[in-house]
This record gives C-alpha cells, sequence and structure tokens, in this order.
C-alpha cells in the first residue's frame, strides 16, 4: 500500500463513514448481535428455476476492521441485518486494507410455484 493509500485509509475513511455510513446489526454465530456502522450497498437478482421464482440479494458492507466498531473476524453463517432483512456472511471479502475492509452478505428466497392440475 503507497503512503497516500495509508494516510487515507487512516484519516479520509473515518471522516466519510461520519457522513455516509448507515447503522447495521451484526450477529456473529457465537456472540451477541450489536449495532456497526458502515458503506452498504444492496443489489437484487431474480432468476425462475424449476421450483419457482428465486430473489437473490447481495449485501456489500465496507466496513472497519476492528472488534469494537466494526467487524474484526467475521465468520461463514455471521449474519447482519439491514432495513428488517438478514443476510448471510458468504465468506468473501475483498477491497482489504489494514483499517477496513468489504464483506459479502447475500440471502436467497425462492417463491414456490402453484400446483398446476
Amino acid at each position: 500500500m503507497s503512503t497516500f493509500s495509508e494516510q487515507f485509509a487512516a484519516l479520509g475513511a473515518p471522516v466519510l463513514d461520519g457522513h455516509l455510513a448507515e447503522a447495521v446489526t451484526y450477529t456473529p454465530r457465537s456472540g451477541a448481535a450489536r449495532s456497526v456502522s458502515g458503506h452498504v450497498v444492496e443489489t437484487d437478482a431474480y432468476t425462475d428455476d424449476v421450483t419457482g421464482k428465486v430473489h437473490e440479494s447481495t449485501l456489500t458492507l465496507h466496513v472497519a476492521r476492528d472488534a469494537s466498531t466494526g467487524i474484526d473476524s467475521p465468520a461463514v453463517a455471521d449474519a447482519v441485518t439491514y432495513g428488517g432483512v438478514a443476510y448471510a456472511y458468504t465468506g468473501e471479502r475483498s477491497a482489504v486494507s489494514p483499517t477496513h475492509w468489504t464483506l459479502h452478505f447475500r440471502r436467497r428466497v425462492t417463491e414456490r410455484h402453484a400446483p398446476q392440475g
């Protein structure tokens, strides 16, 4: 990481967090739920399969790598709740820096087709 990147991560990210961050509830597999703040992006995809219409939502959360104000060691099946909807951690992470990272969460709902006959 360049000196500029390190300085921006240390100084810029907290300022952006103060203006753009949203609260989510983080629930580790083995632990108590708590509120954390980060940058949230939701995307939705709809497909059809033989059992019904599949709605898959992805939530990416850019959050501090910190045990008290962010998420320091996520595990598969940890969850975040945002807007009343729960998403499970996929094990994927990106945009990793010493102070922040982006974690990927997903939820999948299938609306069953009614039996034909």
